[in-house]
């Protein structure tokens, strides 16, 4: 298994999901990765993170945080 961690703002729910890491399961699970903000403006934005099997698709339940960057 692998997992995903996504970012978009959740101004505009067409926007695409931007990939802010990839990582397997095997791996220790703790800081899941790291969002660089430098370049996205204050505003509200969700966290998506996903498992997925080894073909690529969605496992299990998935988990969206919003949060606001100022």
């Amino acid at each position: 298994s692998q997992y995903m961690l996504y970012v978009r703002a959740t101004t505009d729910e067409n926007e695409e999901w931007t990939t802010v890491t990839r990582f397997r399961r095997d791996r220790t699970l703790g800081q899941l990765g790291t969002l660089d903000t430098s370049a996205m403006i204050p505003g509200p934005y969700q966290l998506y993170l996903v498992a997925l099997n080894r073909e690529g698709q969605s496992i299990g339940e998935s988990c969206t945080i919003v949060f606001e960057l100022e």
